[in-house]
């Protein structure tokens, strides 16, 4: 239960803190590493995974794009 709920905060921080989905992937590496069981495993990458899944499923709903921001280059200045 508590590798789950570790997950879903870090998938929902994930959408919010651009550093949230590579810490997501290390603790998931983390629990490949303790070997935690199969079980545990898929109960928090499911959990992980589910929050960017609906965050992107309401983006492209929303704004008819794949994306997980509205920025574009041109819009930070870095377009040439």
């Amino acid at each position: 239960m508590g590798t789950a709920a570790a997950a879903v905060l870090l998938g929902i921080g994930s959408t919010l803190w651009p550093v949230g989905l590579p810490l997501l992937i290390l603790y998931l590496a983390y629990l490949v590493i303790r070997k935690i069981g199969w079980q545990a495993f898929a109960g928090a990458l499911v959990a992980g995974v589910l929050p960017l899944a609906l965050y992107a499923s309401w983006f492209d709903a929303r704004y008819h794009r794949w994306h997980s921001t509205t920025r574009t280059a041109s819009s930070c200045g870095h377009a040439p």
